[in-house]
């Protein structure tokens, strides 16, 4: 019996080691053919290590605080300027240097923008001005080319020295127009010495100058027409003190002599006479011959042969 075991011990081992290989490749395909229909990544195991400590990711939170209210958009007026024609800035030493007959383009501009959105919302389409003594408004449209600035050219009046302007600019439909205020502008002119008149003195080399009444001149002290300083003097006769120029008298003189005297010369039935004026000067003077008075005979004679032709006419005829 031990020979048949120890003869037959290799071989049952070989057969049991057949048996558990052969239920491992059974388990294994039964295995397998259960997980078929499931998908596994090779980077993401099924498992987790359990010293393994989950990593919670954060979201940001926006917390929104209220604030005050943001600034109305309150139309505004910037401001009145002045300008000459070429758009050069005057300032008010400029612009008391000006005299009546000058022209000065005022502007105007209007701001609606809010401090917070600095957008304009309110668009400006007129502006108008008043003028120092003028009872009412003028109204304008110009603006300054690419901007949004109104002007008006306003010629200087005589007689006036203080000017204040104010301005308004407008915003709406045409005929029910906001309208907003600005700051007047004021401005004074250098003060014009009044005229002065004859043999006064005067000065064109000051500022502002001495000038002299209309129709004179200042005469230079130096004795020319005119000069820097002087006396106001008329142009016709600058060397007199009291500006009247002296009239001219005419005279006549005569250059005829003589006595005239006068001869009758008979003609026809009257006489003619006739002036004639001999002198030492030479001068004669033309004879007038004077018409004749009386009866002429031929006359009546030739009158009273063409009345008897007449009547022996009328006698043959009969």
């Amino acid at each position: 019996m031990k020979n048949f075991l120890k003869g037959k011990l290799g071989t049952v081992i070989i057969i049991i080691a057949t048996l558990v290989l052969a239920g491992v490749a059974i388990f294994t395909a039964v295995r397998l053919y259960q997980l078929r229909q499931q998908a596994v990544a090779p980077t993401a195991p099924e498992s987790k290590p359990e010293a393994a400590v989950p990593i919670l990711k954060c979201e940001p939170v926006t917390i929104k605080v209220p604030g005050p209210s943001p600034s109305p958009e309150v139309p505004t007026c910037i401001g009145i300027k002045a300008y000459d024609k070429t758009w050069k800035s005057l300032t008010k030493a400029d612009l008391s240097k000006l005299k009546a007959g000058d022209t000065v383009r005022l502007t105007v501009e209007g701001s609606s923008s809010s401090p917070d959105s600095g957008t304009p919302s309110v668009l400006f389409s007129i502006a108008k001005f008043k003028f120092q003594g003028s009872a009412g408004w003028t109204s304008t449209t110009l603006k300054k080319p690419n901007t949004n600035i109104f002007y008006f050219d306003y010629i200087l009046p005589k007689n006036v020295t203080n000017f204040t302007v104010k301005a308004q600019v407008g915003y709406g439909q045409e005929t029910r127009e906001t309208w907003v205020a600005c700051t007047d502008l004021a401005f004074s002119l250098g003060v014009i010495p009044t005229p002065v008149g004859c043999n006064k003195s005067c000065n064109l080399s000051v500022n502002p100058q001495i000038t002299c009444e209309e129709d004179l001149i200042c005469r230079s002290a130096s004795g020319g027409i005119t000069g820097a300083s002087g006396f106001c003097r008329n142009p016709d006769c600058p060397g007199r003190a009291d500006c009247i120029c002296p009239t001219a008298t005419p005279t006549s003189t005569s250059t005829a002599t003589g006595t005239p005297t006068a001869t009758a010369t008979a003609t026809g039935g009257g006489t003619t006479p006739a002036a004639t004026a001999a002198g030492g000067g030479g001068q004669t003077t033309t004879t007038e011959s004077l018409p004749d008075s009386g009866t002429s005979w031929p006359t009546i004679i030739g009158a009273g042969v063409g009345i008897l032709v007449i009547l022996g006419s009328l006698l043959l005829a009969l």
